[in-house]
């Protein structure tokens, strides 16, 4: 069973758009075809809402994502299957869960013959092309034109993975990229053909090296701390102490380029002192690398604008997934926990998307093949398992249902990291950490939203028991597939144990 909500709709500028067309007599369908919308999306890498002005961030102002957010749809509860770089940006490309995709971590290869949704895109008379960030592994497929960083890619003088053999552009990686990714869109491509551009920016990611322009940016403040970042871990599943501390070793011994920048912390620190000693270092650099990205959309918005594009361009602004800046001490990513399973998505299309829009439905990354294929006038092959959400942003769409819970699987044991999966539905979410020991982690996000107290231990069974069985739900529809540890596929009548 697939429990759905309906929407209640606006009546906007766009439907009454629509209505005038048809009473003049103007075929709709003929209009579309005459002026399919060029693409674009953006994809950052472990960018974050908590950094976003137009998400409520006091850290530091982003003017030029706030214009996104204020000439378009702003998604405040953007999700992604599976919270870590290349099976997100898989998911996007399939719309599909990474057990059907084939990429459940950063060490396997995308199979690059599948169906995606360029290659549709493609077929239907888009030029394609894909410029940055790709980390994929293996070549792309479904772009008349790629150039791409090998891997993670470097923040100065990047090289880049060609059809013709590897060349280096020299400068800073995010205006690199995005000086190539103007400079196809306006040299490259063939100005009769509609387009989608994919661009892949390599920051926010973790080395944190700035632009020279921004190294001074934050040097005599200090940042305010988030409320959680001393917080007592008592109350969650023990699996947790040993994972993403920002004190911890993955933080100085798997990051070499921060410890080799920053060097020893002061002696004498206490425990507390020492966490907002690294806080306070990498958060900095975090925020500087974002304000060169948010430059280049500005750069990016500026060139739709003086190019006469911007009013039949589809314009989305993500990320493969969210970051902890310091929340419950951590970084990184991985955990089924707001901050990184939540991703920030930004969409901007003029005259048919009403300007300063706000979601508040469940939206999957899962999701971005099926829209962008539906505001192309694609069909959407029944395969794919995300849902277009152009009926949540464009007030000409007919009213229908929506999801009302999405489903998370992680399965990577990196960083001490356990696999783990669960759901979360518009007020709760439920998670489960597989392994010898199952645990279990329940939050009520209408009182708790920073998920600072795991209320598993003394919440109903009842409550337990709907969002078992609503776990198992999504689970047999996303067809996964069962294993040693997965005890609830084959759920009884009764919820399993309390551990």
């Amino acid at each position: 069973m697939i429990v759905m909500r309906g929407k209640k709709r606006r009546v906007a500028r766009a439907g009454a758009v629509v209505s005038m067309l048809a009473v003049c007599g103007v075929s709709i369908a003929a209009e579309v075809a005459v002026k399919k919308p060029n693409v674009i999306l953006v994809i950052c890498d472990d960018l974050t809402r908590q950094a976003m002005g137009c998400y409520g961030s006091e850290l530091m102002p982003t003017p030029h994502m706030d214009r996104l957010a204020k000439e378009g749809a702003r998604f405040d509860k953007g999700f992604v299957s599976n919270s870590i770089c290349s099976p997100s940006r898989a998911a996007i490309l399939t719309g599909k869960y990474s057990h059907l995709n084939g990429l459940r971590h950063n060490r396997e290869d995308f199979d690059g013959a599948q169906q995606t949704f360029p290659k549709l895109l493609q077929a239907a008379g888009y030029e394609t092309a894909v410029i940055g960030k790709w980390h994929l592994h293996t070549d792309p497929t479904g772009f008349d034109f790629w150039q791409v960083l090998p891997g993670q890619g470097v923040y100065w003088n990047p090289q880049f993975l060609t059809a013709q053999g590897t060349i280096t552009r020299p400068g800073y990686a995010t205006t690199v990229i995005t000086d190539e990714a103007i400079q196809w869109m306006r040299e490259r491509r063939h100005p009769d053909q509609p387009f989608y551009l994919q661009i892949g920016h390599k920051a926010p990611h973790a080395g944190w090296e700035p632009d020279k322009k921004f190294e001074s940016l934050f040097a005599d403040t200090d940042l305010p701390e988030p409320p959680s970042l001393h917080e007592d871990l008592s109350s969650h599943a023990p699996v947790l102490k040993k994972s993403m501390n920002i004190v911890g070793a993955e933080m100085w011994e798997g990051q070499k380029k921060f410890s080799k920048r920053y060097g020893a912390p002061p002696e004498g620190l206490s425990a507390r002192e020492l966490r907002s000693w690294v806080y306070q270092r990498y958060i900095k650099d975090y925020l500087r690398c974002v304000a060169s990205v948010d430059e280049s959309i500005g750069r990016l918005l500026d060139y739709l604008d003086e190019s006469g594009q911007a009013d039949h361009t589809l314009f989305l602004f993500t990320s493969d997934q969210g970051f902890f800046l310091g929340e419950h001490g951590f970084y990184d990513k991985r955990l089924m926990y707001e901050e990184t399973q939540s991703t920030p998505l930004l969409v901007r299309y003029p005259g048919v998307i009403d300007a300063g829009s706000v979601v508040d439905d469940l939206v999957l990354n899962l999701d971005f093949s099926a829209t962008i294929l539906d505001f192309a006038g694609l069909p959407v092959p029944s395969d794919l398992q995300g849902m277009s959400f152009r009926l949540l942003v464009d007030p000409a769409q007919p009213e229908t249902a929506w999801r009302d819970a999405v489903y998370y699987r992680y399965y990577d044991p990196a960083y001490g990291m356990t696999p783990h999966e669960g759901v979360r539905t518009d007020r709760y979410k439920l998670i489960r950490f597989l392994g010898s020991k199952v645990q279990w982690e329940l939050y009520d996000l209408s009182v708790d939203p920073t998920e600072t107290h795991n209320i598993y231990a003394e919440a109903s069974p009842e409550l337990i028991q709907t969002l078992v069985r609503r776990l198992e739900q999504l689970r047999r529809q996303y067809e996964v597939p069962p294993d040693n540890s997965d005890l609830l596929y084959n759920l009884g009548p009764e919820i399993p144990p309390l551990q």
